[in-house]
């Protein structure tokens, strides 16, 4: 590996003063590191312990001016100058939408999360997002389930696990999709970290998509990004009453795309979302469009149904088989979250 490209990587000094010397140069190997101040060097020991564990995690890394730097990532005020990735850089180029949101999700957002990850992995829309819990940890395993492929952005460095627990999927990710992060290797999640870590979700996507924010949600820095770079917003419209919803219907009120339907990202990306067979009885058909997010207590089920209870409880039993819906304590159903 060349030695330049590991020196200027481990440089002590801040992206945009990178940056600036990158645009002074034709290429890396024009930079003569002897006309640096020795503090601002790394040492021999942290070049060795650099390549040893860029070699064991199989970590890479671009820098701003090569072949292989992402496009899309030049047209930001303040480029990364140097971006560590894993897995498959050319997903970059695919056709990508990010799926954004809380990470304190309610039921309904996490389903019409699923059910706009589901539609985008049928059209083969890669699904960038940033492995956070919530909405972005549910779009992730989607594109995952659906053997489509995802693209995570990390808010630390791309050898640190943020969330914990999120760890197994974000090795999958790196395994089948692509991680990416401008962030030094080993660096903490600090909160300054998200906001500059969304401006490069929303310049590698088409469209973002905000499935459920509040007022002060930090999936709105992504939206925020995104406009800037004139990509297009979308939102999913929530209860005026729920705090979780204030973000998504303020975006819909100042004009972004609101989401209604899987036929709103049919119409947007111009792909027909197939329908899928189904298995299920008329009457089983009757009661999914009675049951829907919000809790429905069996008796209000059994009088806009108008079946009778014997049969009823055979169908909504069915109905648990086919991970259609779920009941919850008192008699209560509510749809599934991949329904």
């Amino acid at each position: 590996m060349n030695k330049n490209r590991i020196i200027f990587a481990l440089l002590e000094l801040k992206n945009e003063d990178k940056i600036e010397i990158l645009k002074s140069r034709n290429n890396i190997d024009d930079i003569d590191f002897k006309d640096f101040s020795k503090d601002i060097l790394p040492k021999d020991e942290q070049i060795e312990e650099f390549m040893n564990k860029i070699q064991e995690k199989k970590i890479n890394f671009t820098i701003y001016g090569d072949e292989d730097y992402p496009d899309e990532l030049k047209k930001l005020y303040m480029p990364p100058a140097v971006l560590y990735y894993k897995g498959d850089l050319n997903l970059v180029n695919t056709n990508i939408a990010a799926v954004v949101g809380s990470r304190k999700c309610s039921y309904y957002g996490s389903a019409i999360t699923k059910s706009i990850a589901g539609y985008l992995s049928s059209m083969n829309i890669t699904i960038i997002s940033g492995a956070a819990r919530g909405i972005d940890s549910i779009s992730h395993r989607v594109a995952i389930e659906k053997n489509t492929k995802t693209i995570a952005v990390l808010g630390c460095g791309i050898d640190v696990y943020y969330p914990m627990e999120n760890k197994k999927l974000i090795d999958k990710i790196a395994e089948d999709g692509l991680l990416l992060s401008e962030f030094p290797l080993g660096y903490p999640p600090l909160p300054k970290n998200f906001p500059q870590r969304n401006r490069i979700i929303s310049a590698l996507s088409k469209i973002v998509i905000v499935t459920e924010a509040s007022e002060k949600s930090g999936s709105l820095y992504t939206v925020t990004a995104a406009l800037e770079l004139g990509k297009d917003v979308m939102a999913v419209p929530g209860s005026i009453n729920e705090n979780n919803y204030k973000g998504c219907n303020n975006l819909i009120k100042e004009g972004a795309l609101m989401y209604t339907s899987k036929e709103d990202l049919s119409t947007y990306f111009g792909i027909e979302i197939k329908e899928e067979e189904s298995t299920l009885s008329e009457e089983e058909k009757r009661i999914l469009q009675i049951i829907n997010f919000t809790p429905k207590h069996l008796e209000d089920i059994k009088k806009y149904s108008k079946i009778d209870y014997e049969k009823l409880n055979v169908l909504l039993l069915n109905l648990q088989f086919k991970n259609k819906i779920t009941c919850i304590i008192g008699n209560y159903y509510v749809k599934c979250v991949n329904e």
